[in-house]
């Protein structure tokens, strides 16, 4: 197959990447070559996983429309095109990329400890394993 390349675990594969709505219904499909970073190329994927008609106030203003990413969607491409689109979203941010870890301290942020719930606690108990220690803080970040 043409594209066949090796990926980051050491397969031999083509990349993809797909966008699901919250129904699980699939709304993109992309495919690259193997050796392809995730969040290459996505804001076409995201362009076409909203061709709905839709204009972006409408969109904006419903607030019916999310979109949600891990940080190899972190890009001004991507961030843009959710806001050209007037979708809501969450991208989860990198340091190479936002610089967060140097404006923590000026954020002050308040990190807490995650609270499981009762059902969490009991399927770690019953798998006989320790909870992991998570934490959390949030500040909102504005491009420049």
């Amino acid at each position: 197959m043409e594209g066949l390349a090796w990926n980051y675990k050491d397969e031999w594969c083509l990349d993809s990447q797909v966008s699901f709505n919250s129904m699980g219904l699939c709304h993109g499909l992309q495919l690259g070559p193997g050796n392809t970073k995730s969040g290459v190329n996505a804001a076409s994927l995201i362009r076409q996983s909203f061709t709905d008609g839709k204009i972006q106030l409408h969109r904006k203003y419903k607030q019916q429309d999310f979109f949600r990413a891990d940080s190899a969607y972190c890009t001004q491409e991507n961030i843009n095109t959710c806001l050209d689109l007037g979708v809501l979203f969450t991208i989860t941010a990198h340091d190479g990329f936002t610089h967060w870890k140097s404006q923590m301290d000026k954020a002050g942020l308040d990190w807490k400890p995650w609270v499981f719930s009762e059902q969490d606690l009991k399927k770690f108990k019953d798998r006989e394993t320790e909870p992991p220690r998570i934490e959390i803080a949030r500040f909102y970040w504005t491009p420049k």
